[in-house]
């Protein structure tokens, strides 16, 4: 079986991904599709006042968000750092060896085109828009994604919402198989991270990721020796689908998370 590809968007943490799962002979390809990764970018003073005036006018959260925003170093922050201590080094630019695709929309009709002409069958997820059935149609191809959060009690954000409902045992990474729901397909791997004092979201993310990939390494090599992956069912009545529309209309979450976090 030919190696597989991986789709998913440019931040340090996902050209990571990239560059160790290249080395690993996972993946010889990689899709970048375009807009925002997975961790919001801190905005500047007039991005920021603009924001809130407008949240001032919908919301009844407003003071809250106006906190989480001033706090966003703290929850998000020091990302510099945490690369260089989680990540230690390979995610600051692709290997040129990596063969590159550049789309806007995952979805796009083009990358149909460059999974069906490649003939992959091994198609790895990682951050990317909701994929739609146009893409998933793809004959005899497996679509695997990674997952920050503990399927299927923490689907979409599963992060903070984790923290927030159960605390640091709450937190977990899932790699499973793509269906036409939001992390809802069968399961592959769950794995739970070691959190320390130095930890924030961000970081957390970082620990996931490193535990996410090892899910994708495991679940290539089984696939090309002709094993059957050990597959369980969702039990979707269990948790629920944390949107991001859901996440903007409870701020309060992120308060609760961080403490959570921060417990001794």
């Amino acid at each position: 079986m030919s190696k597989g590809i991986l789709l998913t968007k440019r931040s340090s943490f996902q050209v990571y991904a990239a560059n160790y799962l290249y080395k690993k002979g996972i993946i010889d390809a990689v899709v970048f599709e375009g807009g925002k990764s997975s961790f919001p970018r801190k905005k500047n003073i007039f991005e920021l006042i603009k924001t809130l005036n407008k949240e001032f006018s919908l919301t009844k959260n407003f003071l809250i968000k106006v906190l989480n925003k001033i706090f966003f170093d703290k929850y998000f922050g020091k990302q510099q750092y945490h690369n260089n201590r989680i990540l230690i080094k390979n995610y600051n630019e692709l290997q040129k060896e990596i063969i590159l695709y550049e789309i806007e929309n995952i979805n796009d009709q083009k990358t149909f085109e460059i999974l069906k002409k490649n003939n992959y069958k091994l198609i790895y997820v990682f951050g990317t828009s909701i994929i739609k059935t146009n893409i998933l149609s793809l004959k005899n191809a497996f679509f695997i994604n990674m997952h920050w959060g503990w399927s299927p009690e923490f689907r979409g954000e599963g992060i903070i919402s984790a923290l927030a409902t159960k605390g640091k045992k709450g937190l977990g990474v899932t790699v499973h198989l793509i269906d036409d729901k939001i992390d809802s397909g069968d399961l592959i791997y769950r794995f739970k991270p070691e959190i320390d004092f130095k930890d924030n979201f961000y970081s957390i993310g970082l620990k996931l990721t490193l535990l996410g990939l090892n899910g994708f390494i495991k679940t290539h090599r089984t696939i090309t020796r002709n094993k059957i992956l050990k597959l369980e069912k969702q039990n979707l009545k269990q948790g629920k689908v944390y949107t991001s529309r859901y996440m903007k209309e409870n701020p309060k979450l992120i308060f609760k998370a961080w403490k959570n976090l921060k417990k001794s």
